[in-house]
Parts: C-alpha cells; sequence; structure tokens
C-alpha cells in the first residue's frame, strides 16, 4: 500500500480547542462501544492497530513531519516526539506549550469520567475553547476518528 494511503493528518490546534468540533468527534465515538472504558480501548486500538500496519499520523495540517509511534509504544515516555526526536506541542501560537501526552495517558486521572463528561458535550457544547488539559485526548480522538475512516475505505 502506498505512503500517502497508510497517512491520516490530525485537525489543527484552532480545531481541537473549538467546542464545536469537540461535539461533532464526542457523537462519532459514543457510537463505538456501551461504555467509556470500552471507547478507550476502541481508541487505543485504532491506533496502535494503525502503527502495526506501518500507518503515519502527521500531527497537525502545517506539519513536514510524522509522530513517531513506534517509539511511544516502545518506550512508554509521557511525551510523544517526531520522526526527527522533537517533542509535539499541542499549543496555539499565543498559548504556553502544551506538549502532546501519549494516547495511553491522555484520558486523565479517572477515563469513564473523562469520556462521560466528554459525552454531555454532544448536547451541549461549550461556549469556550476546550481545556488545554484535555488537548492530547482531542488529538488522539481526531487521530482515531480519521484512522477508522481512512481503514473503511481501504476495505470498500
Amino acid at each position: 500500500m502506498s505512503e500517502e494511503k497508510l497517512t491520516v493528518v490530525a485537525a489543527s490546534v484552532e480545531e481541537l480547542r473549538c467546542p464545536r468540533e469537540e461535539a461533532k468527534r464526542a457523537a462519532i465515538i459514543r457510537t463505538w462501544a456501551e461504555t467509556a472504558n470500552l471507547v478507550r480501548d476502541r481508541i487505543l486500538m485504532e491506533i496502535w492497530n494503525w502503527q502495526q500496519i506501518g500507518g503515519r499520523v502527521i500531527p497537525s495540517p502545517a506539519s513536514n513531519t510524522a509522530v513517531d509511534l513506534d517509539r511511544m509504544e516502545s518506550l512508554g515516555e509521557m511525551h510523544v516526539y517526531d520522526v526527527d526526536r522533537a517533542k509535539i506541542s499541542v499549543a496555539c501560537h499565543n498559548e504556553n506549550q502544551i506538549l502532546l501526552v501519549r494516547s495511553d495517558d491522555c484520558f486523565g486521572e479517572n477515563t469513564r469520567r473523562t469520556l462521560n463528561r466528554h459525552f454531555e458535550k454532544i448536547y451541549d457544547p461549550s461556549k469556550r475553547a476546550v481545556d488545554r488539559r484535555l488537548r492530547s485526548f482531542m488529538f488522539w480522538e481526531d487521530v482515531a476518528i480519521k484512522i477508522k475512516e481512512k481503514r473503511e475505505k481501504l476495505e470498500h
């Protein structure tokens, strides 16, 4: 398979911060499983299956590099690096740096609570930008959705 077919591009930071986009993504992943913990498992499964088949994740539309998924899986470091060995930031130009956290650790202290609060946004989107502490979760959620969509296209 070509490299282009096995590449997904994560949303821009502006999209990750947008409460309307958060509500859309929440509505999509809510259909993936019956419970919050099973949704988490599905998100992680999509990412790791993508990595296993040689899939690439570009950290933003403006990026010229890819997420180092192999390093993330094998070393277990808290922050995520690109293939050029630089830490990936998910901050806007006017924010202090917000480093991307591993997909396994992006759900916070209580996965169920984080996801259930996220699902509440489907019907009651926030009026403010998504909390910076959730930026890594928004990133990996977006990536998992795009991987699933691309995988389904490739299968048909």
